[in-house]
């Protein structure tokens, strides 16, 4: 045959058919094609789910464990969805790609149902913080509830440098204060003692300062959310007779003697009851 380039052949008719009678029965038996079905399923079928659902309860052992033992070579698809589906979660979860037993599911969902503070479920589940936020959204949207967290962690939570400066600042005033004081859901930074007046210390970054973050469109979402968190905390506390006062972490640093002074004037309103004190 002289040199160059020939259309490759493909098999004719009949060799399809001679290939396909060959492998029937001795390749691919039966059981191996329920096999590979199995595996290669992307939806778990309701008797499965229920199955595994019943071991996972009876026994303490590995989610893994309990597949081999209903004789499911599962892919890691159909091991994230039966996951998801026996603790009750959506099968989309993110969280579900870390390797979480079906008994952690269960206990996040439940965490974050009792809006337990974020540091304390990732102790206890020992999640990482991104993974952690982008879990409770996609938890939220997929049941329709609202976490509600509160801002302290129960027990004590370490102060952050604005938090002590603040601190500082009110007990060389000799104005006597409460910190991480509780209503309702929320916790907030300050209370001055026999007043309406609750006091916030807010981070530029975490809160995004309107001064320094003048496009909105450029906050990421823990920024977003923080924002959102803020002003549902101010519209409780109004809802409730409080006022909030909020120090902002750039005026601590570049104005500390007006943070005073401001600090100073509102607690004095706050005891006098003036009629006409308002914070905006």
């Amino acid at each position: 045959m002289p040199p160059g380039i020939y259309p490759r052949k493909g098999h004719s008719e009949e060799t399809k058919r001679k290939i396909a009678a060959g492998n029937t029965g001795k390749v691919f038996s039966q059981e191996r094609r329920d096999a590979i079905a199995k595996a290669k399923l992307t939806h778990a079928d309701t008797d499965i789910v229920m199955k595994v659902k019943e071991l996972l309860e009876e026994k303490v052992c590995s989610f893994d464990a309990v597949l081999r033992e209903v004789g499911i070579k599962a892919s890691k698809a159909l091991s994230r969805e039966l996951k998801a589906q026996c603790a009750g979660l959506d099968s989309s979860l993110k969280f579900f790609n870390h390797s979480i037993s079906y008994q952690d599911g269960k206990r996040l969902l439940a965490y974050l149902r009792l809006n337990l503070h974020p540091k304390e479920i990732q102790e206890r589940l020992s999640l990482k913080e991104k993974t952690f936020w982008g879990s409770a959204r996609k938890l939220q949207d997929a049941h329709d509830f609202e976490y509600k967290p509160t801002k302290k962690k129960p027990g004590g939570y370490r102060q952050t440098k604005p938090e002590l400066h603040v601190k500082e600042i009110l007990e060389n005033l000799q104005i006597s204060s409460t910190m991480e004081y509780p209503l309702g859901n929320f916790y907030f930074d300050f209370h001055v003692t026999g007043t309406s007046l609750l006091i916030e210390v807010q981070g530029d970054y975490w809160h995004g300062n309107p001064i320094i973050y003048h496009d909105k469109s450029k906050l990421n979402d823990t920024q977003k959310s923080n924002i959102r968190r803020d002003h549902f905390k101010r519209k409780f506390a109004k809802e409730n007779g409080f006022y909030v006062l909020y120090v902002w972490e750039e005026d601590l640093k570049s104005r500390p003697d007006d943070v005073k002074i401001m600090l100073e004037t509102y607690t004095k309103r706050a005891h006098a009851k003036a009629a006409d004190f308002k914070i905006l």
